[in-house]
């Protein structure tokens, strides 16, 4: 997830328009997300031979000075408690966060009451 999530941080900032990628249906949920969050404007399947799921991913980025950091990676991984979640949302800090329900943002989280793996956060 993080690999997954790594690259499209870095054609994020480095304002590509678009990328072309494979997505396991396991991260399907991050990409739901981050369109969500209006950093993906959409995604569209491409017909190959080889490979399956496909997708050229389309990136928006007329929004003001937004940035998408990445916090963990596979060896160090960074944990919140859903207690610091709530305090993140009261603060209006915007964190995706990977729980055992699956991939969401800090304030769907916190109103679960879980915690989870912090995957990245949003910075102006």
């Amino acid at each position: 997830m993080v690999d997954f999530l790594s690259k499209i941080i870095n054609n994020f900032t480095f304002k590509k328009t678009s990328m072309t990628t494979s997505i396991p249906n396991k991260y399907k949920s991050l990409i739901s997300l981050l369109t969500e969050l209006n950093i993906i404007l959409f995604t569209k399947q491409i017909e190959t031979k080889n490979k399956k799921n496909v997708f050229q991913i389309y990136f928006k980025h007329n929004f003001a000075n937004i940035k998408l950091k990445k916090l963990s990676t596979n060896s160090h991984k960074k944990l919140m408690s859903s207690d610091q979640l709530v305090r993140s949302v009261k603060l209006k800090q915007f964190i995706i966060v990977s729980t055992n329900k699956g991939v969401m943002s800090n304030i769907k989280a916190s109103k679960l009451n879980m915690g989870g793996i912090v995957l990245a956060f949003l910075t102006n």
